[in-house]
């Protein structure tokens, strides 16, 4: 992005210091936040993410920053297109390997704004005991008390001074807990009463330590993210092979540790996954209303034929354009279902009519399929027609219902053609069934139209 080229990208830039202005809202005087208003994705060409990965690549490290992150406000599924959370009791063992995923996630194409969410905090002293001390039985938490104790003291006693409660603390004078070398003076006592030089039972050293402590289920956890361009790369396929190569790696090398992918993904697969549950109750329904309007068991399993037909439709309008299966496009799928078995509703019921009407089963479904075929067709075509314009829109903040509406128009089209092929020759076929069951029942082959739940209909309410 080069200078003349920003004026129509960018309508505004406010910068921000003290706070962060992001979910997180935090707040210091070491924080600050540039904040740019695009101009209508009408004017510009390019996405929000190729704007945020361009000017990442442009800026590089700020020298004396600790953490600077990009990032583009957008719609969708919750989280990052990468985001992988380890959980674990060590937080340097957790640091080295986001350490690794990190170095490992620089080498896909179309990946950036890789971080991770562990931020150094102030100066501290890290006290650890010595291995070769634990069989006189002191702990961790054992010499964190007494160390603590003796620097910063324990409450001895209260005096009640009118209606005041003064504590009384005790602890070393102020020239013997100044520096870290005052830690050689101190006993530390085992469990047996003993005392022991600190220095023989525990090494201690200055360094920095976490800003905050994040847990997850009860265990420290470090998250490590990455956005996606999806020009450039496919974030499922990163995750799926770092899945299948890198982490057993990682489980081979470290120890103690979990890892697991959430972000868009997890929350991606919670949605499909609902609807997947979701979606038998929803056939199961429409079962159910379509047999109690058909009077009929089988009738609706015809009608039910439809659906798959509608599916294939999706799949191979996104297969012909080179589109991805996104979430949207599971939604229009799903809507689909609902839409597609409006045309065999109509047919079937048609040619029911006539054969209500006391036409022979051939010449029903020749002229039930004949009066539906126009309608079918009409309200086909007006449909693929209303969903064009949302398919063709180029428009940035409407391309997320574009895979959407490829699902509803290319399941609808090619539904409704095979409806019109299909549905009649199924509907012939069970006839034929009916005949045969009637035949190993009673001993007769019957006509075709007499063993129709139709025929048995009132005919009074088709005189009309």
């Amino acid at each position: 992005m080069d200078s003349e080229s920003t004026d129509d990208l960018i309508e505004h830039v406010f910068t921000i210091t003290g706070q962060t202005a992001n979910q997180q809202g935090r707040l210091g005087t070491h924080l600050g936040m540039i904040s740019v208003q695009l101009q209508h994705s009408n004017i510009r060409t390019i996405h929000s993410k190729e704007i945020v990965s361009g000017w990442e690549r442009h800026t590089g490290k700020i020298n004396g920053a600790l953490s600077q992150t990009f990032y583009a406000a957008d719609a969708g599924p919750g989280g990052s297109p990468i985001e992988i959370w380890l959980r674990g009791d060590d937080t340097e063992n957790l640091r080295a390997i986001s350490e690794e995923i990190r170095e490992k996630l620089l080498a896909y194409e179309g990946v950036y704004q890789i971080e991770d969410s562990f931020r150094p905090g102030n100066r501290e002293l890290k006290i650890n005991v010595k291995p070769e001390s634990r069989p006189l039985g002191i702990t961790q938490g054992d010499l964190a008390r007494q160390v603590y104790a003796g620097f910063y003291g324990l409450e001895a006693d209260r005096i009640q001074r009118g209606r005041d409660d003064i504590r009384i603390k005790v602890r070393y004078d102020a020239d013997e807990r100044s520096s870290l070398a005052q830690l050689k003076n101190l006993r530390i006592r085992t469990p047996s009463g003993s005392e022991v030089p600190f220095f023989s039972v525990a090494e201690a050293s200055y360094g920095a330590g976490p800003a905050a402590i994040d847990r997850a289920d009860g265990r420290r956890r470090i998250m490590v993210t990455a956005d996606v361009d999806e020009a450039r790369g496919n974030a499922t396929e990163i995750l799926n092979e770092l899945q299948r190569d890198f982490f057993p790696q990682l489980r081979e090398k470290y120890s103690g540790f979990t890892i697991s992918l959430e972000g868009s993904r997890q929350s991606s697969n919670e949605s499909i996954g609902g609807l997947i549950a979701l979606f038998p109750i929803a056939m199961l329904a429409i079962f159910i209303i379509i047999a109690t309007l058909f009077r009929s068991y089988a009738q609706p399993m015809i009608v039910m034929i439809t659906v798959p037909f509608g599916l294939m439709g999706a799949i191979l309008g996104h297969v012909i354009l080179g589109w991805q299966v996104v979430m949207f496009s599971i939604f229009g799928m799903m809507a689909l279902t609902g839409v597609v078995v409006n045309d065999a509703i109509v047919l079937i019921e048609a040619i029911n009519v006539q054969v209500a009407k006391g036409n022979k089963l051939f010449d029903a479904i020749v002229l039930g399929a004949a009066r539906r075929f126009r309608a079918i067709m009409l309200t086909t075509i007006s449909t693929i027609g209303a969903l064009i314009p949302i398919i063709i829109e180029t428009d940035l903040s409407a391309q997320p219902l574009n895979p959407m509406a490829l699902s509803l128009a290319c399941g609808v089209g090619l539904a409704s053609g095979l409806t019109l092929i299909f549905i009649p020759s199924l509907f012939a076929i069970l006839s034929d069934l009916r005949c045969a069951a009637h035949f190993m029942i009673k001993g007769n082959w019957p006509a075709r139209e007499d063993v129709e739940p139709a025929r048995h209909r009132n005919k009074d309410i088709f005189s009309a």
